[in-house]
């Protein structure tokens, strides 16, 4: 490929300094973050489906041995598989594995050339640099910025060389096909607040409120905790933020071919979470519809699309099951209802049957009996959970409370304006986009709030993480007269992330072994005191937006308040909290500065 080619391909990617920005910026703290380590059997499928590919076979037949080393959770299997015509298939589709595989080649060439820990130590010292070079042309001290960033960068690196050569390296037959998802995920966290920022830069015609969008998403929202996973979650999210935005610039723009672009990348989503795909075809066709005036035609080809974008999960049902319409997820709903092994069904009867459990299932959580559990299960979701590993959506993020007070003088002045006549139910496409967060928001929650709200994943639900950018977006709307307010929200975030960073490192160098002896006890009270946060936070918000607006100043520092309370909270859970409670030694941080780092203070806290 040409240089031309080259730079052309590379400014449609990153099209402006801010995008390459948060591109970089986004590499940055995911490789500093990134565990390589097993967290649960979700992990553990993913990864052995990967390895199997990799050798041809679209079964699970042999697992790498450091993936399942020391793996126990009660009853539970290694992984989540079931028999069928005398295989076992993990419960899970191909989607991941396939979007992984041209990483799983990447990592496997680094292995043989440069090394694992080497390569991606020069990665993050580069990223590093550039995040920096960038901040100084943005900031109009671009000397300053190249040079303190090349003397940062390079001092990382051979620190990371140093102390690399003195510890266990990353074999790729025990590690690959692990690390292939996770560096996936990670380029499709990167891609989502790329994605996110021209929505936000769009719809809001500010630069500013589109950049605090991003970096809100990439350090304070639990993305870029399950980002450095290797589960399906990130993908999904993918697919919805590529899914809003080729419609909402079809929107703007008027070209067929992005509206087209949103409804493949939905029946994408489909091959990869189908509960996930469900409220994002509704937000996409209702507000599709709600813009168009070939209503009819709309629906016939948006429905013909979505069908062109399942063609993938269509052949993989086939490759596997032959039966393009038998999914892993039908069969694993069948192993669930303890009823007999699927092994011994056609693939005709096994599918029929579950499908029947899942209508069942689904039905079941709407009867009038378990109606009254709904606004219980809903204040679980959103505001507190009693759990001493899980978060709810606003005890991670309170920022995004916001939209929840925002909304009812809006609300109020626009049922005062249907009363007198003088407005009209109309969507303008250039804000059509707040409909389909709308709907995406109204559909995940009534989806699964019902199940798994008592379930804890660690730091936060992961079904519900297609709620974050959605909130986000309304909460960007709510606030951008204090995001416009520049020196204000900066003299708020540069406090709040000076005392983070004394905090960390006072805490990692000086305090650890000091009050080593309280952690157990004072990781599950910080949840409930994040409770004490968020309902503080509230009543600091009520004033602002049900009654007036009028101190700016002080609303920045509870927007800076709120931001630095999300993140402090991401980054304590990346680094120090296990994923998973095994005692079988294997690699933790990918970096080797961190993964030293990240010992120096497990010990500590274990002491």
């Amino acid at each position: 490929m040409s240089n031309n080619k080259l730079r052309s391909l590379y400014t449609r990617v990153l099209p402006n300094e801010t995008a390459a920005l948060f591109f970089y910026a986004s590499l940055a703290v995911c490789i500093a973050v990134w565990n390589v380590n097993v967290f649960i059997n979700d992990e553990v499928t993913l990864a052995a489906e990967l390895y199997n590919l990799g050798r041809g076979t679209l079964w699970i037949q042999t697992l790498p041995t450091k993936l399942y080393e020391g793996l126990s959770f009660g009853a539970s299997a290694p992984i989540l598989g079931f028999p069928f015509q005398g295989h076992t298939y993990g419960f899970y589709t191909d989607a991941i594995p396939v979007f992984a595989s041209p990483f799983y080649a990447f990592i496997y060439l680094i292995s043989v050339t440069v090394g694992i820990r080497l390569f991606f130590a020069a990665l993050w010292s580069f990223s590093v640099f550039m995040v920096s070079s960038l901040l100084g042309r943005r900031w109009d001290r671009p000397r300053l910025g190249r040079g303190l960033g090349a003397f940062v960068a390079l001092t990382l690196f051979i620190i990371n060389v140093y102390i690399g050569t003195r510890l266990p390296p990353l074999v790729f037959d025990q590690w690959g096909a692990l690390m292939a998802i996770q560096l996936f995920n990670i380029l499709a966290t990167a891609a989502i607040v790329l994605l996110s920022l021209r929505i936000f830069t769009r719809y809001f015609a500010d630069d500013r409120v589109a950049a605090f969008g991003a970096a809100f998403i990439l350090i304070a929202t639990p993305l870029t905790f399950w980002a450095v996973s290797a589960k399906d979650h990130t993908a999904s999210i993918l697919l919805i933020t590529a899914s809003v935005w080729s419609l909402y610039t079809y929107l703007l723009d008027g070209k067929q071919r992005y509206r087209y672009l949103s409804y493949i990348f939905v029946g994408l989503c489909f091959w990869v979470r189908v509960f996930d795909a469900i409220p994002l075809l509704l937000a996409i066709i209702l507000t599709d519809l709600l813009t168009s005036t070939a209503r009819i035609k709309a629906v016939i080809t948006g429905a013909a699309t979505v069908l062109l974008g399942m063609i993938p999960y269509f052949i993989n049902n086939y490759l596997l099951f032959n039966n393009p319409f038998l999914s892993p997820v039908y069969l694993s709903a069948l192993v669930n209802s303890n009823q007999a092994s699927p092994s011994n069904s056609t693939t005709g009867s096994a599918l029929l049957s579950a499908i029947k459990i899942l209508s069942t299932f689904f039905l079941q959580t709407l009867n009038l009996q378990t109606a009254p559990s709904w606004p219980q299960n809903l204040y679980h979701v959103l505001f507190y959970v009693d759990m001493p590993v899980t978060l709810s959506v606003f005890q991670i993020c309170p920022l995004l409370i916001i939209p929840l007070f925002a909304a009812v003088p809006y609300v109020v002045r626009t049922l005062q304006r249907l009363r007198a006549g003088s407005a009209h139910l109309r969507i303008e496409r250039s804000r059509a986009v707040a409909v389909t967060f709308f709907i995406c928001i109204v559909g995940n929650l009534v989806l699964y709030a019902p199940f798994g709200v008592n379930q804890g994943f660690g730091l936060d639900m992961r079904y519900f993480l297609p709620l974050y950018i959605p909130l986000l977006f309304f909460t960007l709307a709510s606030i951008r007269e204090v995001l416009v307010q520049a020196s204000h929200i900066k003299q708020a975030f540069a406090a709040a992330w000076i005392v983070l960073s004394g905090a960390v490192l006072g805490y990692a160098a000086l305090l650890a072994p000091a009050v080593s002896a309280l952690i157990g006890a004072f990781s599950f009270s910080l949840i409930r005191t994040l409770g004490v946060v968020v309902a503080a936070t509230m009543a600091f918000f009520v004033p602002y937006f049900v009654g007036y607006r009028k101190r700016l100043k002080d609303l920045a520092i509870l927007v800076g308040f709120a931001t630095f309370v999300s993140s402090y909270w991401l980054f304590i859970a990346c680094m120090i909290w296990q994923k998973t409670p095994i005692g079988v030694p294997r690699p933790g941080m990918m970096l080797p500065v961190m993964e030293i780092v990240h010992r120096v203070i497990m010990s500590a806290i274990a002491s």
